[in-house]
């Protein structure tokens, strides 16, 4: 349900190791999920930990340490083409000079990488990108002190169909330094939209549209009457959604493009279509592709 991904695509050993084997102990699902839990209950959202002020503080922090490493940041321009030549690699940016580079680390999403590699990866040209499910997030700022207390703890993920909605996320009973920046009754909540194989219930609409859609399908999963006039602002938010790990073929696929990657020198590429979604696959993949180029510009 957080990934968008379908329950059949996915294969049961990678998601949740071990259950079918202990399933074979217990003989039922229930028993097995009790075996590998050992029978510990844990508060919803517990393991959840976020960074007070937002996950945006990590870029300025990075910005911040590449500039005192007099590293040259450059945003907000689309990279057009990256060749590899007997030098290096040249890469070449809209509205910018071409730039040599020694080493080049690519973590785009699977298109975009694609595409700009597809003159020194063929293989990665040859092959389509997996289909992965458009998602919109609007994201409501609401004045109801009906919401207070949390009528629905940090949030709910629907049954497919059953809603207009995907799942809802209610940001200000989950992190306590959201809640500690609104004013008394203020409260931040996120309605998603879009799984697998189905387009958002938001495709074509306006944003205001988008936060009208967004607010009702918020009061219905809440249980709490939100009226328009509660509405103080909204955001819309549209991205493709990569798959987690555990789809069927996901790690298969992957492997294949890093090999064909890995044969070139100088070269990693990492990204969520690669390590699967999440914070828990992303941060050491892209460590590791980072550890390699390092590691080939100093030894070859």
């Amino acid at each position: 349900g957080v990934y968008s991904a379908h329950p059949d695509d996915i294969d049961v050993e990678i998601a949740a190791p071990g259950l079918n084997s202990a399933m074979t102990r217990a003989g039922s699902l229930s028993g097995a999920v009790g075996l590998i839990r050992g029978e510990r209950t844990a508060t919803p959202g517990a393991s959840i930990e976020g960074i007070d002020g937002g996950v945006t503080r990590l870029v300025e922090a990075l910005r911040g340490r590449l500039g005192e490493l007099g590293a040259e940041v450059v945003t907000g321009v689309a990279v057009e083409a990256i060749e590899k030549t007997d030098g290096g690699w040249i890469v070449t940016a809209e509205g910018h000079a071409p730039e040599r580079a020694d080493a080049v680390v690519v973590a785009t999403p699977e298109a975009p990488a694609r595409r700009l590699l597809g003159r020194d990866v063929p293989e990665l040209a040859a092959t389509a990108p997996r289909p992965g499910p458009d998602v919109h997030v609007v994201t409501l700022v609401i004045d109801a002190p009906a919401l207070d207390a949390h009528p629905r703890g940090t949030g709910v993920l629907t049954v497919a169909g059953a809603r207009a909605a995907k799942a809802l996320t209610h940001s200000t009973a989950k992190w306590p330094w959201l809640s500690a920046r609104v004013a008394p009754g203020r409260h931040v909540v996120r309605v998603s939209f879009g799984s697998q194989g189905e387009a958002p219930a938001t495709e074509g609409l306006s944003e205001e549209e988008a936060a009208a859609l967004a607010l009702a399908e918020a009061s219905a999963l809440l249980g709490v009457p939100l009226d328009r006039d509660r509405l103080v602002g909204s955001r819309l938010e549209r991205y493709g959604q990569a798959q987690p790990a555990s789809v069927r073929g996901q790690r298969a696929a992957a492997e294949s493009a890093r090999a064909a990657v890995h044969a070139v020198d100088g070269l990693a590429v990492t990204g969520a279509w690669l390590s699967g979604t999440g914070l828990a696959q992303v941060v050491p993949d892209a460590i590791a592709a980072a550890e390699r180029v390092r590691q080939s510009a100093l030894w070859g």
